[in-house]
């Protein structure tokens, strides 16, 4: 661990700087026996940026002028995406970040709750264009 970023006691300081630490002691400024150090500038703000996302809803399936995927991407995609037959509608079967392997592994790695609501409908949306597009 660096010196920079841990107190050190008065007896380490250099000559100068333990001169000093005494005075501020005598004057009654000085509460601790350790010093801290000195915090490092840096020129990291916080942003002011909107973080609500573009597209509040986002989806995407293949065309229907896209070539049917084969094998087991098209098994993958096909249990991933259902149209319905009257309306021809395409809309998802399964939502991913429902799926048992995430919420065992948020648990086991401490997460109470469940994604939030922008979260889950970006990782519903992505798996889709993820097979979709191999």
């Amino acid at each position: 661990m660096s010196n920079a970023h841990n107190p050190q006691h008065w007896s380490q300081l250099d000559t100068e700087e333990q001169i000093r630490f005494w005075q501020g002691v005598e004057d009654g400024h000085v509460a601790s026996f350790l010093v801290s150090p000195e915090k490092k500038s840096t020129r990291r703000r916080r942003g002011e940026h909107s973080t609500k996302p573009k597209c509040e809803n986002p989806t995407w399936f293949r065309p229907e002028h896209y070539k049917k995927l084969g094998g087991q991407l098209g098994h993958a995609y096909n249990r991933l995406v259902q149209k319905d037959r009257t309306t021809g509608e395409v809309r998802l079967r399964m939502h991913v970040s429902l799926h048992p392997l995430y919420v065992r592994e948020r648990r086991r790695a401490g997460r109470r709750y469940g994604f939030r609501p922008e979260k889950q409908r970006l990782l519903d949306a992505i798996w889709p264009v993820l097979i979709g597009q191999c």
